[in-house]
């Protein structure tokens, strides 16, 4: 139970990335489509059937599916002996140590990783394939039948809207499914990538005044090119918008996330210096070491912890940490609901316990509620003084002052300390010295400093997300790349219509410009939509799949830095597919291009 949510992540950034590469595919097949559209055309005028090209395109869906497979499944496994090791080296940082082994290869595994892609594929391929089907030999000769914006716009708005609104339905009604969540955030995305041919034809209106009145006539032309051919500009851009979409607002969950746990051990770390045993079932401290620690020259305060897990038969294992401390190394809890002035009174005199948000969530407490727990001395029922934001663990902690502790638990000693020092350049660095020498000379505990905590807790979240950087980073390469094949694609099929331009008097640099114009201007397109796309998702990552999956909440951080590299990224990577066409084009053969009809 403790990795289910750990799996259930990993799991779903899989699906996300099968998601993106299922709009490429979508994508794919249908510009194959829309660019053979008056080949299916003359098919269907010398007498096959709908249900011919439709199984033409099935038959040839199915080929791309059982390459991208093989290839997929090859690649899969060569990246999970890569992924291996930060997998377990993640689990043993946050849940417990895990026995090192080797990857195996499970046949159910692949072939449910096999029959996924397959699915995936057909299911992309399908739409373009059955609009082929339905439409009518003369509709498929005539060019305008592929643009026709109204019909278009309002199919794709009314799915999109569909998708958004269901996706908040499933949130607003399950408070507490993951999978619902997840469903959630795959609808959000499908359905908000919809909006991408709106997108593009909107821009493409509001560019092409400006460009007209600044007498800017190739600028004008690559403007007015991008609405033109909306039916493989607006496909290209709807997989762009959500590859970018996907990383942006996974990197916003990150640093939101990152920026909640450094602001945690700020406020959490008050004191100097931290000594604990090496492992959570080593011996309590051995009698008079506390009192060596108080005499230790500059220490000025002592706090002492132990966590300690109790078997109940109703909660199951439930994390107890008895906390003797300052005032001060009190104030440190980040108190999300309940507390009063007289907190400190009712923790350390009142009986009632402190426990953790994802506790909380797990049991649905409140301030003021009682929990029972099976105690040494049998049942007993602790109050719930308030609830504090922790980022330790997802399984969450009760905290109980030593008082309440003694009246429930057998007497244990405790296993960790923190150690305030008095101010002064230096009295840390000399005190944890000090106690090197006199105290821990056969180095059998652990001593840091309040830097050295924090960095090395920073330094187990960065390893915790680096499977996700991975896959974020894989899904955009594979994104990018598919986007940057189809736009190149759209160019090169454009040859004739470029030749003609040339002909006409137009140059090779004004064709390159008005290349790039039309790319650039996709990309953009794409770009301004993932950015509300990418938004959506960090919130729904943060306000509820995380709290669904961890129960931590944190404060979402908008960082305009990341916002503007996903636009960057999306213009960027149109801007590549120009290149290939643009060079090509400078070397053209007018007089061939014509005659190649």
């Amino acid at each position: 139970d403790m990795t289910r949510a750990f799996r259930i992540n990993l799991t779903a950034l899989a699906m996300l990335a099968l998601v993106i590469g299922l709009f490429l595919v979508f994508n794919s097949v249908g510009f194959q489509v829309v660019r053979r559209r008056p080949l299916f055309g003359l098919f269907r005028a010398l007498g096959v059937t709908a249900n011919g090209v439709l199984g033409y395109l099935a038959a040839e869906a199915a080929v791309v599916a059982s390459i991208g497979v093989a290839s997929g499944l090859l690649l899969g496994v060569a990246l999970s002996r890569v992924l291996y090791a930060m997998v377990t080296g993640t689990i043993d940082a946050l849940y417990f140590d895990l026995a090192q082994g080797v990857v195996t290869l499970d046949p159910l595994t692949l072939a449910k990783s096999a029959g996924l892609g397959a699915a995936a594929t057909l299911l992309a391929a399908g739409v373009p394939a059955l609009e082929a089907r339905r439409t009518p030999p003369r509709g498929l000769l005539l060019r305008s039948s592929q643009e026709s914006p109204r019909a278009r716009f309002r199919g794709w708005a009314i799915f999109s809207a569909l998708a958004v609104v269901a996706s908040l339905a499933i949130v607003w009604v399950t408070s507490q499914s993951l999978v619902a969540a997840f469903i959630a955030l795959f609808l959000l995305i499908i359905g908000a990538a919809g909006l991408a041919p709106i997108v593009v034809a909107g821009l493409s209106r509001l560019c092409e005044a400006p460009a007209s009145r600044l007498g800017l006539p190739v600028a004008a032309m690559a403007v007015r090119n991008v609405r033109a051919h909306l039916s493989r500009t607006g496909v290209a851009a709807v997989a762009l918008s959500v590859a970018v979409a996907a990383t942006l607002g996974v990197g916003l969950m990150i640093d939101s996330f990152r920026t909640s746990v450094e602001n945690w051990l700020k406020n959490y770390l008050r004191a100097d210096i931290y000594i604990s045993m090496p492992q959570n079932d080593a011996p309590a401290f051995a009698s008079g070491f506390v009192d060596a620690l108080r005499r230790i020259d500059g220490v000025e305060g002592v706090s002492l912890g132990r966590r300690m897990t109790i078997e109940d038969p109703v909660h199951g294992p439930v994390e107890m940490f008895l906390l003797d401390t300052t005032r001060d190394g009190f104030a440190g809890f980040q108190i999300k609901s309940g507390g009063g002035n007289d907190l400190w009174r009712r923790f350390t005199e009142g009986g009632e316990v402190l426990v953790s948000e994802p506790f909380a969530r797990r049991f649905l407490l409140a301030p003021g509620d009682a929990i029972e727990l099976l105690t040494d001395r049998g049942p007993r029922e602790f109050t719930v003084a308030a609830v504090y934001y922790d980022y330790s663990t997802d399984r969450g902690v009760v905290t109980l002052s030593p008082e309440t502790f003694a009246r429930a638990f057998e007497p244990r000693g405790y296993r960790a300390a923190s150690l305030y020092v008095a101010d002064g350049s230096g009295v840390a660095a000399h005190v944890l010295a000090e106690f090197e020498r006199t105290l821990n000379a056969d180095g059998v505990l652990y001593a840091r400093s309040n830097r050295e905590l924090r960095e090395a807790s920073l330094a187990i979240f960065d390893r915790t997300f680096e499977v996700t950087g991975i896959l974020r980073v894989l899904a955009i390469v594979v994104a990018i790349t598919g986007i940057v094949s189809a736009l190149m694609a759209l160019q090169l099929e454009r040859a004739r219509e470029y030749a003609m331009l040339r002909a006409i008097g137009l140059t090779r640099a004004q064709l390159g410009r008005q290349v790039f114009g039309e790319t650039g201007l996709t990309g953009l397109a794409a770009g301004l939509l993932a950015v509300p796309i990418g938004l959506a998702l960090s919130v729904l990552l943060i306000r509820v799949i995380n709290v669904r999956s961890f129960g931590w909440s944190m404060q979402t951080v908008v960082d305009p830095w990341l916002i503007a590299q996903a636009i960057a990224l999306a213009v960027a990577a149109a801007l590549a597919a120009g290149v290939y066409p643009a060079m090509r084009f400078r070397a053209f053969d007018v007089a061939q291009g014509l005659r190649n009809d």
